[in-house]
């Protein structure tokens, strides 16, 4: 069946969803799907590049010159749709999704598919409001955890057709850069062969909680020399006041010349090839791309105890904090793991169920089943 597949973002960027968007759309357009990408911001910089490749595949590119407000995002959303034509629109994420369901209203033929990438998508009161009050114009919603999914029966309705569809990464991508420790080590982190580099991937937000890893490593200063360990934070700073608040909270525990942030990052898998443990203490998370990038690359990962993370916690190398872990639980988990040299190890985990090749060919047999629904209706 030929069809026209469209995925609406919030910005071109180096993060989770919209990283997994340019994996579908590489893929999409491998199968003959022809393809299109809508974005309500304009390009990270660093993204830019990715877009022309896929603009060089023949994928339809629409993404602002300015960041949209309001009222700017659905117009720009229904001139993208009238010109492209698609029969699946992909919506990835709250905003995304209740913007592109306005601006579709009265545009006939297209299947508006909602893809929830967090546990907290309808979190914001309004959102929530507004979705029950326009569920109906979801052709079905996908959840990329069981959680997502439950937490949408739970605060929207359990009438609506839902799916899950896990996350996948390019597992084999990803191990090919192991061989490139020493290089990344010596380029990137400028370490020694002894020295322990703690990696947090991910967008600098209080989601994430990079605070609460500056005070794991204040208080690991406490239980053993940190002179020879350094934290690195790699992702975007979405929240400036954020970002100073960690910053300035490093300068006050006496710890702000052992971190250092790398900002936007499209070489993931070298980082983690380079750094001794991957530490993700997020306050939610639905399943994260960084968690199953950390996982395949081998590297030992401490996680918060999340429902999204549950699954991993029998895997070779994975440590699952306290509920409510501080600072010092935290750091005490990090002193077990450099003193076991946990940390020096590359653990083998079996990863095949989120491989990226099984969440391609799921995302596009279902928008090849919605099309045909949507065709049969007409």
């Amino acid at each position: 069946m030929s069809i026209r597949i469209v995925h609406c973002i919030l910005e071109p960027r180096y993060s989770g969803a919209e990283v997994l968007v340019l994996g579908l759309v590489h893929a999409q357009i491998s199968a003959g799907v022809i393809t299109a990408v809508i974005a309500l911001r304009p390009s990270e910089q660093l993204f830019e590049p990715e877009l022309e490749t896929l603009a060089a595949l023949g994928c339809r590119i629409y993404v602002p010159t300015k960041r949209l407000v309001h009222q700017e995002r659905i117009f720009w959303i229904r001139r993208a749709t009238r010109a492209f034509r698609p029969d699946v629109l992909f919506a990835h994420s709250a905003l995304p999704s209740v913007y592109s369901r306005v601006a579709l209203i009265g545009v006939p033929g297209v299947s508006i598919i909602t893809v929830l990438h967090t546990d907290e998508d309808f979190d914001n009161r309004r959102l929530r409001l507004y979705e029950k009050l326009m569920w109906r114009r979801n052709a079905i919603v996908v959840g990329v955890s069981p959680a997502s999914l439950r937490n949408y029966r739970r605060l929207i309705t359990e009438k609506q057709e839902t799916q899950l569809i896990a996350n996948g990464v390019n597992i084999k991508g990803i191990r090919a850069a192991i061989p490139h420790r020493d290089e990344v080590r010596n380029s990137v982190f400028r370490a020694a062969p002894d020295e322990v580099i703690l990696l947090q991937v991910g967008r600098v937000t209080p989601q994430k909680q990079q605070r609460l890893s500056v005070e794991a490593l204040a208080a690991l200063k406490n239980r053993i020399s940190i002179d020879k360990v350094r934290l690195f934070f790699a992702g975007v700073v979405e929240r400036s006041d954020y970002y100073e608040e960690v910053v300035a909270l490093a300068r006050v525990l006496g710890v702000e010349d052992r971190i250092q942030f790398l900002g936007s990052r499209q070489d993931v898998p070298l980082l983690l090839a380079g750094a001794d443990a991957h530490l993700m203490p997020s306050g939610w998370e639905a399943q994260g791309i960084a968690a199953l990038e950390a996982l395949a690359s081998g590297i030992y990962c401490i996680f918060t105890p999340l429902d999204a993370f549950f699954p991993f916690r029998e895997m070779p190398g994975v440590h699952i904090l306290p509920e409510n872990s501080k600072g010092t639980q935290f750091a005490a988990s990090l002193e077990a793991a450099i003193r076991t040299a946990a940390t020096a190890s590359r653990y083998m985990r079996e990863m095949e169920q989120f491989d990226f090749e099984r969440c391609a060919n799921e995302y596009l047999r279902l928008a090849e089943m919605m099309a045909l629904r949507t065709s049969q209706k007409q």
